[in-house]
């Protein structure tokens, strides 16, 4: 529980940080959303009666899987609508600079468009994060974090390779895959 109080606390101290790298970003995902799916995948295992072995290569999957998971929530972030049920461009209104962001500053032409709206910080109107919002949607960055999160997720199939095919092995390798079709 620390870990995730630490994560939280560590994404509190990233806000309006133009600075934050993927490593940051990765390190405050693992603390939050990724120590949530990993915990509950590891505890599974071990209600299961798991051995060691098994019950690391849960909470591995399971982390991936979180990680996976938090990229897609904020690819939605953008990429969402309003028939969806999901607001967008919270993060960015509260300073939390999510993989798409990120992705986008690392680029000098779209860094040198950001800028200027992002140092505005808690003074950003409504059409700055709009206009925020349309030159990552028409750049490559939301692909490439939907590549991203492909790569998380085949991180956590692989995960699962040290046990048997059955059923239940089969339902844990879907899941990942429902996961990058979620739309809410």
């Amino acid at each position: 529980m620390s870990h995730i109080l630490n994560g939280e606390l560590g994404q509190m101290a990233e806000r309006f940080n133009l600075e934050q790298t993927f490593t940051d970003y990765l390190n405050d995902i693992k603390g939050k959303t990724a120590a949530l799916f990993r915990l509950a995948a590891e505890e599974g295992a071990h209600f299961a009666g798991g051995n060691a072995e098994q019950s690391t290569a849960l909470a591995n999957f399971g982390e991936n899987l979180g990680i996976a998971f938090q990229i897609v929530d904020d690819l939605l972030d953008y990429t969402g609508s309003a028939k969806l049920n999901k607001p967008t461009l919270e993060d960015l209104a509260t300073g939390v600079y999510s993989l798409p962001l990120l992705l986008a500053l690392d680029q000098p032409e779209l860094k040198t468009k950001l800028l200027p709206i992002l140092n505005k910080k808690h003074q950003m109107s409504v059409s700055d994060m709009q206009l925020i919002q349309e030159i990552l949607v028409n750049s490559a960055v939301i692909e490439k974090s939907r590549k991203l999160a492909q790569e998380y997720v085949q991180k956590a199939v692989d995960c699962l390779d040290i046990f048997q095919n059955n059923s239940a092995t089969t339902l844990l390798k879907k899941m990942p895959q429902q996961l990058l079709k979620r739309s809410f």
